[in-house]
């Protein structure tokens, strides 16, 4: 029999090889999930769309440093400091702060992301090689930054390289993926402030463009920001470069896409030359406003440089034709006032039929409608002088010739609505009259004025007839009882 110490060795040794497995058991699991998550993560990055969250994908570096991960994305510079003292035994801090996730992140773009002001000061002031360094989306802490509308932040970051121009110029013009600086990534986010630093910082931002030839001025024309439009053209003092943005994707028609007569006046105050700019379709800004229809920019456009609509584009084009293209017949009638010889409607094949087929067919409209409007009218001009249910026609009364309802509620709505409808729709007759005998430009006006009024003519017409009918069917009712 074994005494009682061979017993408590044995149940001692017994816990010990529980405790082993158990630990066998969990650094298995902890290996498991970290092959999973690495099985996991290279799928991903092979996929077309490579950006995972730093919370599901951990790179095996910084997935047993999780706690500090933590502390950079909550924010807490004490608990961040404490955790890097605590963990840094084997390894420096420098190495610390430098390790990165799947997707390339490091410490300090975790704070930036989430922004963390404090935390991204204190690593890229103990590191500042990290403040240049990209993740797998092409992005520096500064785009993140930037993106979030961290104003603080990107001057710290900034202000932390500024005794380097070289670098500083570096990481000022650093691009992501797409092609887009800091600058860019804050006007594609609307931050106007970030923006307005970043431009006052390096003038070479203004002229950049990003893989899709979007330059910093149109971004900003595209988002709204007058503020940072009037602010690029000051810096943008190299005409010859400054033509350059305007060839593939244009300010101006950024602006008149939005349909936003503020910014287009902004870039036409600033620089009133470019309002004869043209594309590479040799395109003015007319020919935008023509062929998007904005008709207060084309207003606009022609007010300041009337003879844009003369100005043919590379197939010979005048912005009207592009206007009559689209069908914006209201923008023909504005550029026909500016437009005095016929001859000069011509197209390349020497045609006028895409203005005029358009106007055609608008005179068509009031054609139709003066036809229905002078019927409206004689219908209830006749309905006024043939009033349901008679009139007094006894010699001895006082109301002799008068209607023998005109008493009753329902007769008085009668004789409202048919009057409204008789004075609209005679309304209506005039306008479009007016249209044919007048210049083919008051045609779009005749019919924006006609049809409402032909509308509430028939409106009133109907209203009429039915208190008519109801007038007649109750004065039965009321005999036959």
């Amino acid at each position: 029999m074994p005494n009682e110490q061979e017993v408590e060795r044995m149940k001692s040794l017994s816990k010990q090889n529980e405790y082993l497995i158990e630990e066998e058991e969990s650094s298995y699991k902890i290996e498991s999930e970290v092959e999973h998550e690495w099985h996991r993560s290279e799928s991903t990055m092979n996929s077309p769309d490579p950006r995972i969250h730093e919370e599901e994908y951990v790179h095996a570096n910084m997935y047993k440093d999780l706690d500090l991960y933590l502390s950079a994305k909550n924010g807490d510079l004490a608990d961040f400091k404490r955790i890097i003292h605590r963990i840094s035994t084997g390894d420096s801090e420098d190495d610390l702060l430098s390790r990165l996730s799947l997707i390339g992140n490091t410490f300090l773009h975790v704070a930036a992301k989430h922004g963390n002001q404090d935390i991204v000061k204190f690593i890229a002031s103990t590191k500042p090689s990290l403040v240049s360094v990209k993740n797998i989306c092409g992005e520096t802490v500064l785009h993140l930054a930037a993106k979030g509308g961290h104003e603080a932040m990107v001057e710290a970051l900034v202000g932390i390289l500024s005794h380097n121009e070289t670098e500083k110029s570096a990481l000022l013009m650093a691009e992501n993926e797409m092609g887009n600086t800091a600058l860019d990534q804050a006007l594609i986010s609307g931050w106007e402030s970030v923006a307005s630093f970043f431009i006052q910082q390096d003038s070479e931002l203004s002229y950049h463009l990003n893989k899709h030839g979007e330059s910093a001025l149109y971004l900003a024309a595209k988002a709204g920001l007058v503020e940072c439009i009037s602010s690029i053209l000051v810096q943008c003092t190299d005409d010859n470069r400054l033509n350059l943005l305007f060839k593939n994707k244009s300010s101006i028609q950024a602006a008149i896409e939005r349909k936003d007569i503020v910014v287009l006046e902004a870039i036409i105050n600033a620089k009133p030359r470019l309002i004869q700019m043209r594309d590479n379709e040799g395109r003015n800004p007319l020919h935008f406003a023509a062929s998007l229809g904005h008709l207060k920019a084309a207003h606009y456009l022609l007010q300041i440089y009337p003879f844009n609509a003369t100005r043919r584009d590379k197939k010979g084009k005048l912005p009207i034709h592009l206007a009559a293209l689209e069908g914006h017949v209201d923008i023909i009638c504005a550029l026909l006032q500016d437009i005095p010889e016929a001859d000069d409607l011509l197209d390349k094949k020497g045609s006028t039929r895409m203005v005029s087929g358009h106007m055609e067919v608008y005179k068509e409209r009031v054609n139709t409608l003066l036809v229905v409007a002078t019927l409206v009218a004689t219908v209830t001009f006749a309905a006024g002088f043939t009033m349901p249910g008679g009139y007094i026609s006894s010699e001895t009364g006082t109301d002799l010739g008068m209607a023998t309802m005109w008493r009753d509620a329902v007769f008085q709505i009668f004789v409202l609505c048919d009057t409204i409808g008789m004075y609209s729709s005679i309304l209506a007759v005039t306008a479009l009259i007016w249209a044919q005998l007048g210049d083919t430009t008051f045609v779009v006006i005749a019919l924006q004025v006609a049809a409402p009024l032909l509308g509430v003519a028939l409106i009133m017409m109907s209203m009429a007839f039915t208190a008519g009918v109801t007038i007649i069917l109750n004065k039965l009712r009321f005999a036959s009882s």
